[in-house]
């Protein structure tokens, strides 16, 4: 069996072509469950000896994950706690589009056997493959594609249980309506838990990616998350008033009611550093500046280097090579410029 994709797309001087796709649906494409007779056997890498705990099921169950939790929550999924999760080819192909650092480190772990997860090709199997409507958007569609095999598989595997994280509030509600188990990514996994950090000094000169040890605090030092924002407008990370002004905001009213578990980073077990990226900040005429990363998880960094009036205008590599204690910024060296 197969269907006909047909779009028309404008060419470079003008002229609109049609193009015609061929989209072959099968019905021998293996669910991943040994357990199953229904389907061709083939080889998976799902574990009925795996067990998924969490505090709000009850029973032991596989995940069925949406894109947003895979490009918001990579670092959870690469911790081993997590396995039996099952990759919809949709989802896959909308990480590659988005992402594709992310979409790189999905792959590594899916091709960890002991990791157990499962790509599905939901989008060519007879089962789950879905039209797109005319005034359908892409993102409707995948969601729809998306419940479309969760439900596929509540039906084909009546003795498993399975549960949907997404993070698309709409797409969670239908999904209830239709009978599919579907949270957050609030979804609660025994073994870990997530620890707000508050201010620089908690933080002990911590870049993201580290692998570090988290001291967790009494319950009574807790604080909410509404009062850790810190303007980056306002408070410069080489501003001798930074610890004053720290200070002053965790004095402010806690949320009893929003309290979630804080901690400090008492050691780093791992360094992640990389080069990075970037821009120079302007204003500074001296010998070290500030340099600016892309990606906003990485702290400002300040770099040494007499070609800052050349360099202002570029997009410049900066690798890291040491972080004392005072100053609070790393200390860096130029690295070379971004070609674009």
């Amino acid at each position: 069996m197969h269907t006909t994709k047909i779009f028309i797309k404008k060419n470079k001087i003008g002229n609109y072509l049609k193009h015609a796709r061929e989209h072959y649906i099968r019905d021998d494409i293996y669910c991943g469950f040994e357990i199953c007779d229904k389907c061709t056997r083939a080889t998976t890498s799902l574990s009925s000896k795996h067990v998924n705990k969490c505090g709000l099921i009850k029973n032991n169950h596989y995940l069925i994950l949406d894109t947003n939790v895979i490009l918001d929550q990579i670092d959870v999924l690469e911790e081993n706690l997590i396995g039996n999760v099952i990759i919809l080819n949709t989802v896959l192909k909308e990480v590659k589009h988005r992402n594709m650092p992310i979409y790189k480190r999905l792959i590594s772990i899916i091709e960890n056997p002991s990791r157990h997860f499962y790509i599905f090709i939901n989008d060519y199997n007879k089962g789950t493959y879905l039209k797109q409507e005319l005034t359908e958007l892409i993102n409707d569609y995948n969601d729809r594609c998306i419940r479309k095999a969760c439900s596929w598989y509540i039906e084909h595997i009546p003795d498993e249980n399975f549960v949907l994280l997404t993070e698309d509030k709409n797409n969670r509600r239908i999904a209830q309506e239709e009978n599919i188990p579907a949270y957050s990514s609030k979804y609660n996994i025994q073994g870990v838990i997530i620890v707000i950090i508050r201010g620089y000094s908690n933080l002990n000169r911590v870049i993201d990616g580290d692998v570090v040890a988290i001291e967790v605090f009494d319950k009574d030092q807790w604080v909410s998350p509404s009062e850790l924002v810190l303007e980056d407008d306002t408070i410069n990370a080489l501003d001798d008033n930074l610890e004053r002004k720290e200070l002053e905001i965790s004095k402010q009213r806690t949320l009893k009611k929003n309290i979630k578990p804080t901690g400090r980073i008492v050691g780093i077990i791992k360094r992640k550093w990389r080069q990075y990226c970037g821009i120079l900040q302007e204003g500074s005429a001296a010998v070290y500046h500030l340099f600016l990363p892309a990606d906003r998880k990485i702290p400002k960094i300040r770099i040494e280097t007499r070609q800052a009036e050349t360099l202002k205008t570029q997009k410049i590599i900066v690798a890291i090579d040491s972080w004392p204690r005072i100053p609070i910024s790393q200390r860096s060296y130029y690295n070379r410029n971004k070609s674009f």
